[in-house]
């Protein structure tokens, strides 16, 4: 096997650091819109879901847009970045 199980599992870390926190204010955000509007507004199920699908989406992914991009960076180059610290560090500069 060319590479082995740690190439396979490049990023993975990374990706964590970015899933985590996306789910962690996503699922939260959306349940609160969604309550809001079927509670408050009266609107029908389905465009209750989509509006607080999209509302929910919004700031979870402008905030772990940074986690994405090492992530991406780690797996794309892995000759350039090494670890997490190392790319958050050249991302920085």
């Amino acid at each position: 096997m060319i590479g082995g199980l740690q190439k396979l599992y490049r990023g993975a870390v990374a990706c964590a650091m970015r899933d985590v926190p996306f789910s962690a204010i996503y699922w939260p955000t959306y349940e609160l819109t969604k309550k809001l509007l079927l509670n408050k507004y009266k609107m029908n199920d389905k465009l209750t879901f989509l509006l607080s699908g999209m509302i929910a989406a919004v700031p979870s992914a402008y905030l772990v847009t940074p986690f994405d991009v090492v992530k991406t960076r780690i797996q794309a180059q892995p000759n350039i970045y090494k670890s997490i610290g190392q790319t958050a560090n050249k991302l920085w500069a």
